[in-house]
Order: structure tokens, then C-alpha cells, then sequence
């Protein structure tokens, strides 16, 4: 994939991270362990997505 598609897609990523982390603030603050354990699942795979692209 070309350097510009990465750079489009960075930010969006970036931001999807940011999102799920105070979902995980979140879910710690309510000690919500089932929500913390989706969250980290969620950041797991959005982190892994610019290795699949």
C-alpha cells in the first residue's frame, strides 16, 4: 500500500485508539471488568489493523 493511503488512514486510527481508551478509563473507573475486557479486544484489533493493511 502507498505511503499516502497509510497516511490517510493514520489519523483514523489515531482516533478510533484514543476513543477506546476512555472506554477503558471508563470501564476502570466503573470496575467493570467485562467492558475493560471488550475495550482491550477492541484496541487489540484496531492496533493490529495498519500491520494487516
Amino acid at each position: 500500500m502507498p505511503i499516502l493511503s497509510y497516511a490517510l488512514i493514520l489519523p483514523f486510527v489515531l482516533v478510533a485508539l484514543m476513543s477506546v481508551m476512555v472506554e477503558i478509563k471508563t470501564a476502570l473507573d466503573d470496575f467493570d471488568l467485562e467492558r475493560f475486557v471488550l475495550w482491550v479486544g477492541v484496541a487489540s484489533a484496531i492496533s493490529a489493523l495498519p500491520l494487516v493493511l
